[in-house]
């Protein structure tokens, strides 16, 4: 089947589920951390996977309506990872701009109602607009450290962004100054950024929807060879997480690595297991090629195992907080997606693909300069590289496997002959998840929709004493036993 077919499949597909799955119940359990899982109340294991919305250029309020969290919806996200911009909420020092909490107050519940988890995000590249020669985001401009003048922002486009990152990180020694400054609290930038913290944890901790706070890419990078400050950053999250705490004991917290660790230093994290309740391990995946260069051109292979490895050595769940590739059209970065995310099915990460622009348009992309990564167009439709894919984001018991292969996705993918991946494409979806069930915690849920994945209703096959039927809607198939054990269920073609 051509690209251009399956496209247009998909596009059918998910008008079709805006109008079906769209509608929540405005019900979500309460999550909890068990181990390296996420689990409900019930103690079923949860995987989140969805999408991050970012909004780095003023007026900072990207979502409009519930009815923009639709299209991810029918793409079966259940969680998102919200930017809550600290320009936007506090531009003059001691000073909150309330219309910007209403703002995200009513996001927040807009989200509740489409049944979505929330991760408050603060979101920065490089600190700050008035950093990285004007091409930042982020953060207020009197949170930069006095050491350091700020720059004037760059009116949106001007920027090649990758480029400004590379050069404040690691060609000055601005960045450096910055974020040491703050991160050890010498100026007062932190008490603010602890305070405004505290606020959102007071305010939310009744909102069983939104369950923790990423405070996004950090960076003390030392440019003269000491590397990234793991201490400095330990000692941060460990008293911001005494913050978060304080007002919402059960919120989690997301640690994040350098932001390439697992693109180009692929070890296990040099972090040492956290004194924090509920942390998530948060790394950020994105191939090297893909994003500098526009084509994959390294194997991801050792960047998951260095992420296995971190999970281990944490013992905390892992949550990819950015993953993607630009939306070229590029069959290559398709391929190599797929990959990535048939591992991270394997190994069970939880995660949000980078991103969801609910303003995209084809003149001003995502709206941050030259970053053009939204899933979805300005008609809320999902663009070339924006693939749907099952996964069960609700398991009766303990995962065992699961193993999700998508029509015409390629099974052999590699960077420098990627004109093998023609040779071996699936003709059909095959999804197979197996879990030793326990009957107590109710049903498992596998999001395989009919009308994204299949021509036709599909065949599903079962351990013996297991009932699995679909929604109205045939995008969720609910798995259910009164019997505990072992169990399978295979959706194919017919």
């Amino acid at each position: 089947m051509s690209s251009s077919v399956r496209l247009g499949i998909a596009l059918l597909g998910a008008l079709a589920l805006v109008g079906a799955a769209a509608p929540g119940r405005g019900e979500v359990s309460p999550l909890a951390i068990a181990g390296t899982e996420f689990v409900d109340a019930s103690g079923a294991r949860i995987l989140l996977r969805g999408f991050a919305i970012q909004a780095k250029m003023p007026p900072f309020r990207p979502v409009q309506s519930a009815a923009d969290f639709d299209p991810i919806r029918g793409y079966g996200a259940n969680v998102v990872r919200l930017h809550f911009s600290w320009e936007a909420a506090e531009l003059v020092e001691g000073t909150y701009d309330e219309s910007y909490f209403d703002y995200y107050r009513q996001v927040v519940d807009w989200a509740a109602e489409r049944d979505l988890y929330v991760i408050i995000d603060f979101h920065n590249n490089a600190f700050s607009r008035w950093a990285a020669n004007g091409c930042g985001s982020g953060f207020p401009p009197w949170a930069i450290s006095p050491a350091v003048p700020p720059v004037p922002p760059k009116p949106n486009g001007e920027c090649v962004f990758n480029e400004e990152m590379a050069r404040a990180i690691f060609l000055g020694t601005d960045n450096e100054r910055i974020w040491v400054d703050f991160l050890e609290g010498s100026h007062g930038a932190r008490s603010r950024f602890f305070a405004l913290t505290a606020r959102l944890a007071q305010e939310y901790a009744a909102h069983p929807n939104v369950i923790g706070f990423d405070l996004n890419e950090p960076l003390p990078w030392n440019t003269s060879g000491g590397g990234f400050d793991h201490a400095l950053m330990t000692d941060f999250y460990e008293q911001w997480a005494a913050v978060i705490h304080a007002a919402d004991p059960g919120a989690f917290v997301f640690v994040e690595p350098f932001f390439i660790h697992h693109i180009l230093f692929n070890v296990p994290t040099l972090y040492e297991p956290f004194h924090i309740d509920n942390a998530v391990y948060a790394p950020h995946y994105y191939e090297f090629g893909t994003i500098n260069q526009g084509r994959p051109i390294l194997p991801h292979a050792p960047s998951i195992e260095s992420i296995v490895a971190s999970r281990q050595k944490l013992g905390i769940p892992v949550f990819v907080g950015e993953w993607g590739g630009p939306m070229g059209g590029l069959q290559a970065i398709e391929d190599q997606l797929h990959l990535v995310v048939r591992d991270f099915d394997r190994h069970r990460f939880s995660g949000v693909r980078w991103n969801y622009s609910p303003n995209w348009t084809p003149e001003g992309l995502d709206h941050f300069h030259d970053e053009d990564y939204s899933c979805f167009d300005d008609q809320r439709l999902p663009r070339p590289g924006c693939f749907p894919r099952a996964f069960a984001p609700r398991t009766a018991g303990i995962p065992l496997s699961s193993v999700f292969l998508h029509r015409d996705e390629s099974l052999v993918f590699h960077p420098l002959l990627p004109e093998l991946s023609d040779l071996y494409r699936m003709s059909g979806t095959f999804l197979e998840h197996r879990w030793l069930h326990d009957p107590s915690m109710g049903a498992t849920v596998l999001f395989a929709p009919v009308a994204l994945l299949y021509d036709a209703p599909p065949r599903v096959a079962t351990s013996p004493g297991l009932t699995c039927e679909y929604d109205p809607a045939q995008t969720y198939l609910s798995c259910r036993s009164d019997q505990p054990g072992v169990m399978r269920v295979l959706v194919h073609p017919q």
